[in-house]
């Protein structure tokens, strides 16, 4: 394990005192933080980790599709084919309410 190790703990108190300190339920600088980690700990491999972080960043951020479309990767990558429908059609979904026609076409090469 290299880079990820100290993810959990450091990026992790910087979410927390984000999501309590920013206005609102829903908070911008927690998600991006959580993003950053997913990605940071699903370059590290550790995917239930990654997966747990992209799933914090989708209730800081419900509009992100893309945050959908990275938890289909993680949850195949898995083997959780279930979950990983539930969060392509939540990602279709979103791209298609906000017209997003560059994530509908990365969607479309998904199996369905």
């Amino acid at each position: 394990m290299g880079s990820g190790i100290g993810v959990g703990v450091g990026i992790g108190v910087g979410i927390n005192y984000c999501a309590k300190e920013c206005e609102g339920s829903k908070s911008e600088p927690a998600a991006l933080l959580s993003k950053n980690a997913a990605l940071l700990l699903e370059r590290d491999q550790q995917l239930d980790r990654a997966g747990a972080m992209y799933r914090a960043a989708s209730e800081y951020d419900e509009s992100d599709g893309y945050l959908q479309y990275a938890l289909v990767q993680i949850c195949k990558k898995l083997g959780k084919k279930d979950d990983a429908q539930i969060h392509l059609d939540r990602a279709v979904l979103l791209a298609k309410e906000q017209g997003d026609d560059d994530l509908l076409r990365i969607l479309e090469r998904e199996d369905r």
